[in-house]
């Protein structure tokens, strides 16, 4: 294994990796993989924290932003868009692999705590995100809030009952709407294997997933923590499209944001690709070599690079059953 450390924290909005010490030393042979000595205690003295469960929520309203986010006729008809779903498929962990714009599209899985979204981190909640992609022409079609009012109302005999349910009153609006969504989105969270081993115990870590988490845990944790591996804050990175985006700098105009993106939590990124705000890495290896090599400035070895994909896999967990077919 051949490597220059930085010292440098790992940045953007992805992660950056570097070789484990330890790695090289593992036997050989497949028997190895079956003896570890990573218990709750040592992944917590790394820094990792278990997933929290789903907040309490009003039954009905979770059920009204259910069928809200499948809900097509929320999007004009001439646009690609049909809805939430249509970017944010929940069968495939809150992505659409098949849509990749100026900027990839975030997972809506696993949101809460999260404090900023969108990869320029423009809205401050979920709620507020949810409001923008309604009102958005590049996202659910709407040129502006009157365009997506009238959508609404359009609908309004249909939900009546369902917003007096959720709200108290029959008054349907873009706001009440924003709330319901959210609130159905704060459902899908994954617990995952590393939960349970952090917990429990019942889970047991093999030894590549060991070297992956010691790894992860000494160079990605300054930007990547939390029980998401998901930082609060927005990061440098480059822009490598032929028309740079500028990140966080379109929203403010600021010379300090460019190229200021938000850092995405790592939950079930086995199954989230591709990758980075415009989606140029196409698995989860490419991801982390190109992140090792730029941003950490390591070569890893392919037993390294194997080893941290098998740590990030245990973050994989099952599609919750409110999103596990639609309505």
């Amino acid at each position: 294994m051949t490597m220059r450390r930085s010292l440098l924290p790992c940045l953007l909005f992805a992660f950056a990796v570097a070789p484990t010490a330890c790695s090289s030393s593992r036997a050989a042979d497949d028997s190895s993989l079956l003896d570890t000595t990573v218990t709750p205690n040592v992944l917590r003295d790394l820094g990792f924290t278990a997933l929290a469960p789903a907040p309490t929520a009003n039954a009905n309203l979770v059920s009204l932003g259910r069928d809200l986010f499948y809900e097509a006729r929320l999007a004009p008809k001439t646009a690609e868009s049909r809805g939430c779903f249509s970017c944010h498929g929940t069968k495939t962990y809150g992505v659409n692999p098949t849509i990749v714009r100026r900027r990839n599209v975030p997972t809506v899985f696993n949101l809460n705590g999260q404090k900023a979204f969108y990869w320029d981190g423009r809205a401050a909640t979920l709620e507020v995100q949810a409001t923008m992609a309604m009102t958005n022409p590049d996202e659910m079609g709407h040129p502006n809030v009157a365009s997506a009012d009238a959508a609404l109302a359009a609908i309004a005999p249909d939900y009546k009952a369902r917003f007096k349910d959720a709200f108290g009153d029959e008054a349907v609006s873009l706001d009440r709407a924003a709330t319901s969504i959210a609130a159905y989105e704060k459902q899908l969270v994954t617990p995952a294997p590393i939960d349970d081993a952090l917990t429990t115990g019942n889970t047991i870590l093999t030894a590549k997933q060991e070297d992956g988490a010691s790894t992860f845990a000494a160079l990605c944790s300054t930007c990547h923590n939390g029980p998401s591996l998901r930082g609060d804050g927005l990061r440098k990175g480059r822009s490598y499209q032929a028309v740079p985006d500028l990140g966080r700098f379109d929203v403010t105009g600021n010379d300090a944001d460019k190229f200021l993106f938000a850092v995405p939590g790592l939950r079930n990124v086995e199954k989230t690709a591709p990758y980075f705000h415009d989606g140029s890495a196409a698995t989860l290896k490419d991801a982390i070599t190109y992140m090792a090599e730029n941003q950490a400035q390591a070569l890893l070895s392919p037993e390294d690079v194997e080893n941290i994909a098998e740590f990030l896999k245990t973050l994989t967990g099952s599609v919750p059953e409110i999103a596990a077919a639609k309505p």
